[in-house]
């Protein structure tokens, strides 16, 4: 089961961390943050609403200007939990939610 900051690699290849909590683990889809690269997808200017993380020898940013949804069994493979990024993660949250 897809838990809260669980990192998933979907069908294409693109990395995607778990946001949703794990308290509405009964319904069947996810709210995911998409993590890229870092120096992609002007990271630079989004450095505030973007957390750092390391997978696979590689710096990434969590973008989470860039959410979406998906069904469990579309989600991919596990490859990893970032629940240590829990605060940096949720402050970034806030600033694109409600602005502070």
């Amino acid at each position: 089961m897809a838990e809260q900051f669980d990192l998933y690699r979907d069908p294409q290849g693109s990395l995607l961390l778990v946001l949703q909590s794990d308290a509405v683990d009964t319904l069947d889809t996810r709210v995911f943050a998409s993590v890229v690269p870092t120096g992609k997808g002007g990271v630079s200017s989004l450095d505030r609403l973007s957390v750092p993380l390391n997978f696979a020898e590689r710096e990434y940013r969590v973008m989470l200007n860039l959410l979406g949804t998906a069904r469990l069994g579309w989600m991919g493979e596990r490859v990893g939990n970032y629940a240590h990024l829990r605060d940096q993660i949720t402050r970034a949250f806030d600033l694109l939610y409600s602005g502070i």
